[in-house]
């Protein structure tokens, strides 16, 4: 059960702190997005900003999908901005790798006290705080939890189903699917790695089985909203899954660069992740092209009409 209350206060700290960036920050990045994200390389920029501020790829797709229902943003124009979003959203993960778990009741007090304040943006500036907080306590929730499990057979045994990298894969794609967080599947890998219940080797396929989990609520948000919306969604999908499965034989390599990066273990599950999605950026560029003519072929004009009228 402590596993499960570490979850929900870092779900609902992540959820504090997007809530409260969108609340400062949308308005202008719904501007901003529409004038920029043109070309390949603004879209990039504009993709990555946008998760670093919103720390969440799947509030940027959530975005973009409904950019894309609204005619804000042409369809092809979302690919890169899915792209760098992807990069962009690694920031927290490398934050939760750091030692902060004395600052942690420092961000809940200032996050409370500052919500207490009348002034503009000061209380928006407070619940992104507090949210902060409940993330670092929810990681160390989860991490004090699964230590009583280090020698609990049976979990082993479970954890050991995940050394393949299939299994792996989709460990991580279910685990982000259901928690519809894929930097809560991460905290969780980061917990395990750190304590030795799961060796480094199984993490990059969890990684890649998480980006693309991540995908899901676009889906969710993009099924009653049209053919542009969906085909923006399915986007997302594939310039995800593609390079995962493709990459998927070659995970040591990203082991390889990790460890040379990182020396802690949560450090080089971090970078895992900032790896797997630079890579999915280089991977994918060239061929947004490509990607956006064929969901355009496979969701053609009007295909999506009948469901929506059944919604």
């Amino acid at each position: 059960m402590a596993i499960l209350g570490g979850l929900a206060l870092f779900l609902h700290g992540m959820s504090m702190m997007c809530i409260s960036l969108r609340a400062g920050f949308e308005k202008k990045l719904e501007a901003w997005m529409g004038d920029l994200a043109r070309s390949p390389i603004q879209g990039l920029v504009v993709g990555a900003i946008a998760a670093t501020l919103l720390q969440s790829s799947t509030a940027v797709s959530v975005l973009l999908v409904d950019f894309v229902s609204a005619t804000i943003l042409p369809f092809p124009a979302t690919i890169p901005v899915f792209l760098g979003a992807g990069v962009g959203s690694t920031l927290i993960s490398h934050m939760l790798a750091l030692d902060l778990s004395r600052l942690t009741f420092i961000f809940l007090f200032v996050g409370y006290a500052l919500t207490m304040v009348s002034r503009p943006g000061l209380p928006i500036a407070g619940r992104f705080f507090l949210g902060l907080g409940l993330v670092f306590l929810g990681t160390q929730t989860i991490t004090h939890a699964f230590r009583p499990l280090e020698k609990d057979k049976p979990f082993l045994d479970l954890l050991a189903t995940m050394h393949a990298p299939l299994a792996g894969l989709l460990a991580g794609l279910l685990l982000t699917v259901l928690m519809q967080s894929s930097l809560a599947t991460i905290s969780v890998l980061q917990s395990l790695v750190t304590l030795k219940a799961l060796p480094l080797s199984a993490a990059p396929a969890i990684v890649m089985g998480a980006n693309i989990g991540t995908t899901s609520t676009a889906f969710f948000v993009a099924l009653p909203k049209g053919t542009h919306a969906l085909r923006a969604a399915l986007a997302g999908l594939v310039v995800r899954a593609v390079p995962a499965i493709t990459l998927l034989p070659f995970a040591s390599v990203s082991l390889v660069l990790a460890t040379a990066m990182a020396s802690e273990p949560a450090a080089q599950v971090a970078m895992l992740h900032t790896i797997f999605n630079v890579l999915v950026l280089i991977f994918m560029l060239p061929f947004s092209g490509l990607v956006s003519r064929t969901v355009a072929s496979l969701i053609p004009d009007g295909s999506t009409q009948g469901f929506e009228e059944n919604l």
